[in-house]
């Protein structure tokens, strides 16, 4: 993801899909979940993060850069490990 002080993180989606998740269905689940509860949104050619939908979950830059970074996100691994994306995935027969 990239962006400058004014612009929200983003990332080209082609790039995104393709190279890094590719076949991946756990990745691809992610993606999907992240969208689901709106934290990632697709804009025309990039994917962008929403700061503000990330600050209810208390994932911010500052907290991801310290030493609790597991702990810092928990709460949003919640929310994505409960969306019907990721609960497809893991619910498949192996």
């Amino acid at each position: 993801m990239r962006g400058s002080t004014r612009e929200v993180p983003s990332a080209y989606w082609e790039l995104l899909d393709k190279l890094i998740i590719g076949s991946n269905p756990i990745a691809h689940a992610t993606r999907d979940a992240l969208i689901e509860i709106g934290v990632l949104i697709r804009d025309k050619e990039y994917y962008r993060l929403q700061l503000d939908v990330l600050k209810k979950f208390k994932v911010n830059y500052a907290a991801l850069r310290g030493a609790d970074f597991a702990k810092v996100l928990q709460n949003l691994h919640r929310k994505v490990a409960k969306t019907d994306a990721v609960l497809s995935v893991v619910a498949r027969p192996a």
